[in-house]
């Protein structure tokens, strides 16, 4: 761990109202997320300054990163503990306020991933007039808070429909912004006037090695700016051959459609991994877009866990060469023995650790399992 210099945690209502500071902070663990919602946990003193406003709905600023705002969810106390427990999701987890309204948001036809993922909030909460109450509203009910960046046409093309299965828009998105190789990234921030919740979708910056544009970014041992390092990769949730089962508008009938890269061959029929899974398509092109669609949500997984080093040795620093959804170079000799593993991939996840003064970053480099905050959250435990 570095050592820090003081956490600064800015308290506001839901409209943006300051209503102050609190110190004394035990603990937190701060976790990015490129594309999910994850959960972040806040340790502070019962008697810390400012602890009357960290209240369930408020909205906190650490050290002034309005991009990374997070929403207390809950918090816990027990006559025996000298501290508070809250456990935030970031801000753009507001989304799961509310539900996917089919009346709101219907059909996708054919349109690319970031289209979509913006149009889902734009009909539910900022453009649709059927039920303006669904909207993000002031207390005097005259501005809509909430609002969306200008159109992108980023990621995959994709059919999607929206029913009364599809669920909180929130997920709704997370599932979107997943559905190709490289995940889309997305995000809820707070303007600069301190006015609106924006959102907006991003695509990973090239950073890698087999690129030439952009200065390269690479993880390694050998340069020592990553350590502890985890690897993973996985063929387990892996498919390739999907049977989409559906019926035509107004017949019973049920189809059976195989969609993927279904030719492999004796030789290699270990190549094919299928699947089954029930379609409300009634039209073949759209099940057969779906089937894609579902299939890329299921990739190899591969991925690094790694603590970075702060190093001026290499163009590594956090924020200034390199960021969540950046696509760099890690390589490791020493995770697997006598075997080189390098591989270019996406930066999908970040978490600080702020703990007693001391400040450390973990990044999961891939399709992580999102499991490594337990393991911070049992260290900590384990310390105090």
């Amino acid at each position: 761990m570095n050592s820090l210099e003081k956490l600064i945690i800015n308290i506001f209502t839901n409209e943006l109202v300051w209503m102050g500071q609190v110190d004394n902070v035990k603990t937190l663990v701060h976790r990015t997320s490129w594309h999910e919602i994850p959960n972040s946990e806040l340790k502070v003193s019962k008697t810390a300054q400012g602890i009357e406003e960290l209240q369930t709905g408020r909205i906190l600023i650490v050290n002034g990163q309005k991009d990374k705002a997070l929403i207390i969810e809950d918090l816990s106390a027990s006559l025996d503990d000298e501290d508070i427990t809250f456990t935030c999701i970031p801000l753009k987890g507001m989304l799961n306020y509310r539900i996917c309204h089919p009346t709101d948001a219907n059909n996708f036809i054919q349109m690319k991933q970031a289209d979509i993922m913006m149009k889902i909030p734009d009909g539910n909460l900022f453009t649709q007039t059927r039920d303006p109450d669904r909207k993000f509203w002031n207390n005097d009910r005259t501005i809509n808070m909430f609002r969306i960046a200008g159109l992108k046409g980023y990621g995959n093309t994709l059919d999607f429909t929206v029913d009364w299965d599809t669920g909180y828009i929130g997920d709704t998105i997370v599932s979107l912004a997943k559905n190709s190789t490289l995940p889309l990234g997305w995000n809820v921030y707070i303007t600069d006037d301190f006015k609106f919740f924006e959102m907006d979708v991003y695509e990973g910056q090239q950073k890698h090695i087999n690129q030439i544009v952009i200065p390269p970014v690479v993880f390694s041992e050998e340069f020592g700016n990553i350590k502890n390092v985890s690897y993973e990769y996985s063929i387990k949730e892996w498919r390739n051959v999907i049977y989409m089962i559906w019926s035509s508008e107004g017949s019973d009938i049920k189809n059976a459609t195989p969609v993927g890269n279904t030719a492999h061959g004796a030789t290699v029929s270990f190549n094919r991994k299928e699947l089954i899974y029930n379609s409300n398509k009634k039209v073949s092109g759209e099940v057969v877009s779906d089937g894609r669609s579902e299939l890329n949500k299921r990739p190899h997984i591969e991925n690094f866990n790694a603590e970075i080093v702060t190093t001026d040795n290499t163009m590594t620093t956090y924020k200034a060469n390199w960021d969540v959804g950046d696509i760099v170079t890690v390589q490791s000799k020493e995770v697997l023995e006598n075997k080189l593993v390098s591989i270019d991939v996406q930066i999908t996840e970040i978490e600080e650790t702020y703990d007693s003064g001391e400040y450390s970053i973990n990044a999961t480099f891939g399709a992580g399992r999102l499991t490594l905050i337990d393991l911070i959250k049992q260290h900590i435990e384990q310390r105090t």
